[in-house]
């Protein structure tokens, strides 16, 4: 691993762990946490830190998320912790309908996907994003069965 690759990996292990040990985002995560209510949307819910976080502050949770590595490690988390009342959904939302490219971080100690490849630097985005192409639903269109 070249020394950029090596620098953007420590950078996001960093922010994994400030996620990980409740740091990340502190603000958005008190405001949150003052909400309560029927349902809560956790649209791109990643390993689902949000809907574990307001799992308590609402009836109903719906952990929206399309990579199937992150679904796996939320459905992991929520049944090593007897979640009943949150639900994963796999579709990625979108503001259309079709089909795009969505690059996954292939370095499994992060949590960072993106849909754009913008957010790499061009000589790392072979080595640390694998590209999938993926369905996407318009939010217009996204229903839930009961």
């Amino acid at each position: 691993m070249g020394r950029a690759a090596k620098r953007l990996s420590e950078k996001r292990s960093k922010v994994a762990i400030k996620q990980f040990l409740g740091f990340y985002e502190k603000n958005v995560r008190n405001v949150l946490k003052s909400i309560h209510g029927d349902c809560f949307y956790d649209v791109g819910a990643n390993v689902g830190f949000y809907s574990l976080l307001l799992r308590h502050n609402f009836r109903q949770v719906y952990a929206v998320e399309p990579v199937p590595a992150n679904i796996r490690r939320l459905k992991r988390g929520l049944s090593i912790r007897f979640v009943r009342n949150v639900r994963v959904v796999s579709v990625a939302l979108s503001d259309k309908n079709g089909k795009a490219t969505f690059y996954i971080n292939s370095d499994s100690r992060t949590m960072i996907d993106n849909l754009s490849p913008s957010s790499l630097p061009r000589d790392l985005s072979s080595d640390l994003a694998i590209m999938r192409p993926i369905e996407l639903m318009p939010v217009h269109r996204f229903r839930l069965k009961r």
